[in-house]
């Protein structure tokens, strides 16, 4: 039910995709489970390839640690429950001395000023566009990143995220485990800002 697949007339381009390709490299082995449970793809040309990191995101950028938890995450109507960002927003109210920065493109005016109208004067926001580096530099300074996407294909933001040393503080779905694994704190009560900030 996402992307193309959710499109009927649409969905006939990954079908085409899957059976004329080569090789088919799911970046997880979340997606490749998807992949096959909903395609017809012959299984001898699938091999789950990780996304990497950017060179930038490696290398540990200078800065101290905050008091901080930041999320990744383009600012739409849709991402406010698939991403979780309005529940990133709403648990900034249980951790008042803490900041909680959301990252991310703004190109829904109308989203942005609805999580400004829900948010605790701890909560910033910044635009910093598709700018690997300046995203890395802010995350640097956090000591949390959060990530409670309803389901995740990889969780690039958040592989960079713990390059700089961020403890993940993520929901268990989709591919994040495989990236995550014993290394963060999980939330399992999916749309609940206090478990979000117990974890925090």
């Amino acid at each position: 039910g996402y992307g193309l697949a959710a499109k009927p007339v649409k969905k006939i381009f990954p079908i085409f995709a899957l059976q004329w390709a080569d090789a088919v490299l799911p970046c997880s082995k979340d997606s490749e489970a998807q992949m096959l449970n909903n395609f017809d793809v012959d299984t001898d040309k699938v091999r789950t390839v990780y996304l990497g990191v950017s060179p930038v995101a490696t290398k540990k950028a200078k800065g101290r640690k905050e008091n901080m938890a930041a999320t990744v995450g383009v600012v739409t109507k849709s991402n406010l429950t698939r991403k979780g960002l309005e529940v990133f927003v709403r648990a900034a109210k249980y951790l008042p001395d803490t900041k909680f920065v959301l990252i991310g493109d703004t190109p829904d005016k109308s989203t942005l000023e609805y999580l400004k109208g829900i948010a605790t004067p701890n909560v910033h926001f910044k635009n910093l566009g598709y700018n690997t580096e300046k995203i890395v530099q802010e995350l640097a300074k956090a000591r949390a990143y959060v990530q409670i996407s309803y389901h995740e294909g990889f969780g690039r933001a958040l592989a960079e995220a713990m390059c700089q040393e961020c403890v993940p503080v993520v929901s268990a779905r989709g591919a994040i485990p495989e990236v995550v694994l014993n290394t963060g704190y999980y939330v399992y009560k999916m749309g609940n800002a206090e478990e979000v900030a117990q974890k925090i």
